[in-house]
C-alpha cells in the first residue's frame, strides 16, 4: 500500500536532481520534476538527440554540480558547460507538465535502418510481460546496418520462449525496434548493484547467439 517513486541523479550532480511525488496507483512513468535549486535544458543537437519526439541529451544545473574530475581537467572540459551546466550523456525529454522522462544513453543508442532505436523503450516493452524479470538491450554491428538484440531474465520454472515474446512486443513496437534476436536466460551478467553489465551481454551469450542463428 506504500507508493514508490522514480527518481533521477548522478554522481557528479550529488545525487538526485529529480523525483516523482506520485499517490499510489498513479501510472506515471517518469522521473518527475526538477529538485529545488536543479536546473535542466536539452541539447537536440547531441548525438542521439531527436528534436522532432522532443529528446535530446539532458544538462543539468545548480549548486550541487561538481566542480570537475579530480585532476583530470581534459575531462571535465568535454562535460562541464562554460556556463556550468553538466552533460550528463542521457537522452530524455519533457512531457506537457514538465516532468522528465529518460529515453537512454547517447552511447547505447542503436541506428538501424536510419532510425534511431532507444534500448530503453525496448527494455519497457519487453519487462511488461508478466514473466520477465529484468531486459537489456543492445545493438550489434551487422553488413550495412545495426541490429537489435534483447536479453531477458526469466524464472527458471518459465515456460515463455522467444517465440512467445516476440508475438508480445509485436504490437507494443514499431517494426524497426523490435529485436532481432531476444535471449531468455535465468540470469544476467550484473553489476553488484544489480545493473545490467550491457557491455558483456553479447559475449556471455556469444554460443547461443550463433547457435540460434545457425538454426
Amino acid at each position: 500500500g506504500i507508493p514508490l517513486q522514480n527518481g533521477y541523479g548522478l554522481t557528479e550532480s550529488s545525487a538526485g536532481v529529480c523525483a516523482t511525488t506520485s499517490p499510489f496507483g498513479d501510472p506515471d512513468v517518469s522521473v518527475g520534476h526538477p529538485m529545488l535549486d536543479s536546473t535542466f535544458r536539452l541539447d537536440f543537437d547531441a548525438e542521439g538527440a531527436a528534436p522532432a519526439e522532443g529528446i535530446g541529451e539532458i544538462l543539468v544545473g545548480g549548486p550541487q554540480i561538481m566542480k570537475g574530475y579530480f585532476r583530470d581537467p581534459e575531462q571535465s572540459a568535454k562535460v562541464l558547460t562554460a556556463d556550468g551546466f553538466f552533460r550528463t550523456g542521457d537522452l530524455g525529454r519533457f512531457d506537457e507538465e514538465g516532468r522528465l522522462h529518460i529515453a537512454g544513453r547517447s552511447k547505447e543508442l542503436i541506428i538501424r535502418s536510419g532510425f534511431n532505436v532507444y534500448p530503453a523503450e525496448i527494455e519497457g516493452a519487453l519487462t511488461d510481460h508478466p514473466e520477465v524479470i529484468m531486459a537489456g538491450v543492445v545493438g550489434r554491428q551487422v553488413s550495412g546496418n545495426e541490429e537489435v538484440l534483447a536479453f531477458v531474465k526469466v524464472a527458471t520454472a518459465c515456460s515463455l520462449n522467444e517465440a512467445d515474446l516476440s508475438d508480445f512486443v509485436k504490437d507494443r513496437l514499431a517494426p524497426y525496434k523490435r529485436p532481432t534476436r531476444i535471449i531468455l536466460a535465468p540470469d544476467l551478467p550484473a553489476a553488484p548493484t544489480g545493473k545490467i553489465l550491457k557491455g558483456k551481454l553479447i559475449s556471455t551469450f556469444a554460443d547461443e547467439l550463433m547457435r540460434e542463428t545457425a538454426v
